[in-house]
């Protein structure tokens, strides 16, 4: 009589399989959920590296033209002008002068802090720079 008891307790068979079948479904939606989360992120992925793989073919390929022009000789004065000022044997070049500050020229220098501070203290004088 005590079997009977425990037996209503237990599920049958066809309750096994529902529960079996719910976890199987469960597991798949899952595994399916994982599988497009780390699809997108290698897409992602794949897009920077792609971009990053024409922006250096690009500056290849702006290299190329550089190592051309350079070996040809042209554009040589420019870089010459750009890289260390000379300028084109025969060409004049115009200087801006400099800025003037106003009231700069009119008033003297006055002396370092240090000096003044030097005559105060009685110890002599100190000459301006």
């Amino acid at each position: 009589m005590v079997p009977q008891r425990w037996q209503r307790f237990l599920p049958d068979l066809s309750q096994l399989l529902l529960v079996a079948g719910v976890l199987v479904v469960i597991f798949a939606m899952v595994s399916f959920v994982n599988l497009a989360i780390a699809k997108s992120r290698v897409l992602a992925e794949n897009r920077m590296v792609a971009g990053q793989v024409r922006e250096a073919e690009e500056r290849q390929e702006m290299l190329r033209i550089a190592l051309a022009d350079a070996q040809q000789g042209r554009d040589l004065w420019s870089k010459a002008w750009d890289y260390f000022g000379m300028a084109p044997r025969g060409a004049t070049v115009v200087l801006p002068a400099p800025a003037r500050v106003e009231g700069s020229a009119d008033r003297p220098a006055s002396p370092p802090y240090w000096a003044v501070w030097w005559q105060r203290l009685g110890l002599g004088s100190v000459t301006g720079p």
